[in-house]
Parts: structure tokens; sequence; C-alpha cells
């Protein structure tokens, strides 16, 4: 994750749905949210293709969810991440309105502090602003039952809701490609591109999310070494977790392969 010391971060509320977030100033003045990328190892998730019982599913659909974890074990960089997550919390408890901040709910693996977010499926349309869907990818969504949810026009998939999950080919032409969210296992080294969101609550208060905008499978090899921690797991239940504004680009070049090698140790 990058800094967020300094003045470049500001917190903007947006309407329908009313929401606290962190955001930039682009060079052209355009207002941005702000995308973090942050690489750890997978130790939880809950990503689609949904299963095909569009009847049972539609009276959940205000809080399906699309969920990843991630832990760093004992890795420098990734616990850097975790006081990061912090000091979003600090700033968007300062420009909040003044409304009492919900304490941040930590989930815990192995006795370690992990990260997690998610992303709602869909989003009301007493909520929706006048905004529009979009499709859902086919990799995502490939029996159309997220697609068959949407059918009665009361919710919508914005782009708000959109994540998209790739894999990037370091051994060839470190190109990325999207993939299906079925190719991310626990064990598996990623690249999560998450944002910070204060979410007010029925209370009055506000409580913080990390937002999922894009998932990237970094390396299938590591898989045969995260073999221990999918054992782990087996056995190891995660505690329970408790203005206009654009989207960046989630995928630039950068220090992924770097960020690979060490965090590659962790295994050794």
């Amino acid at each position: 994750m990058q800094m967020l010391e300094g003045d470049r971060y500001r917190v903007v509320k947006t309407p329908d749905p009313a929401l606290f977030r962190l955001c930039t100033t682009s060079i052209d003045g355009d207002v941005e949210e702000e995308v973090f990328r942050v690489h750890g190892i997978v130790c939880g998730k809950d990503l689609p293709p949904l299963p095909m019982n569009v009847t049972k599913l539609a009276k959940k659909r205000l809080f399906l969810r699309q969920s990843i974890r991630l832990t760093g074990l004992d890795d420098m960089h990734f616990a850097r991440a975790v006081e990061q997550v912090e000091e979003g919390f600090v700033k968007i408890s300062m420009d909040a309105e003044g409304r009492e901040m919900d304490a941040y709910d930590w989930s815990n693996f192995n006795g370690r502090r992990i990260l997690e977010a998610s992303t709602r499926y869909f989003t009301h349309k007493s909520q929706a602003g006048g905004g529009s869907s979009v499709p859902f990818a086919e990799e995502v969504d490939p029996h159309g039952t997220l697609r068959a949810l949407t059918m009665d026009g009361d919710f919508l998939h914005l782009q708000e809701n959109d994540v998209i999950y790739s894999e990037r080919f370091i051994d060839t032409d470190k190109s990325i490609k999207r993939v299906s969210p079925s190719a991310f296992d626990v064990g598996d080294l990623v690249e999560a591109s998450v944002a910070f969101v204060g979410v007010p609550t029925k209370r009055g208060s506000v409580t913080m999310k990390l937002v999922l905008r894009g998932l990237v499978l970094l390396d299938r090899q590591e898989r045969m070494k995260g073999s221990v921690l999918r054992m782990r797991s087996r056995f190891t239940a995660p505690a329970p977790t408790a203005t206009a504004v654009k989207r960046k680009a989630l995928f630039e070049d950068g220090e992924v392969e770097d960020t690979r090698r060490k965090l590659e140790k962790t295994f050794i």
C-alpha cells in the first residue's frame, strides 16, 4: 500500500448511497476514489460464481457479497499495510461530519491480523442515484444467476458493485488477463485493489469498510507452497468479521515481481 501521510488524500461524502470515501484530485481536477494495492496470501474467500438457486438467493440480495481475506504471515510489508488501514480509519474519522466512528472490526488468522475486503453484488434502486446497471462479466456469472437476480428492477449491479478478477503472467509477457474468480484458492499469492469507505449506520455512527475493487492472481506456482496454509485453514477457522467520484484504473506496472519474491520468503 502507498503512504497515507500528507494532504494528498481527502474524505469526500457522496450521495445515493451516502458514503464517506477516501479520494484524491487528479491533474485535471477530477475527484477520484483512491484505490490501494496490497499483496498477500489468500486465507479465506467467498467469491463467485454463485449456485443456480435464484429463488433462495433473491431473499438475500441486499446482503450478498464477494469477499477475500488476506494474510502476510510475518511479512513486514503486509504488516505495514495493516498499519495503513488504521491510518485510513483515522483520516475518515477526522472528516466524517463529527459522527462517532465504530471500532474497526479486525479479523484474525492463526493469531495474526488479516485484511478483509468485500463488495456487494447489488445496490437497491432507492440508493442507485440514477446510476445504470453494468453487465456481469461472463467469468463472474457463467450461469446467469446474478443477472437473473436483477430482472425485477429492484436491485442493480452498478460500477460500484463491479469487481475485476485477473491473472498476471509473470514468466511470459507480464500481461494481465481476465480470469474466473474460481481460479483463486486459499494459499495463492494475490494483489488486491481496495478502497477505504465510511458507511453511515442507522445509529448515526460511521463504520469503515475495505471495499474490494479488483483481485489479481500473481503466480499459480505459489499454490504448491501454499498447500500448508490450506491444510491449516481446514482446522483453524478465522474469527468472525466483523460529489461524483470516479473509479481509477486498477492495474499499473509496479513492484509486483519484487513483492512476490519477498512474500515467497514466508514459505521458506
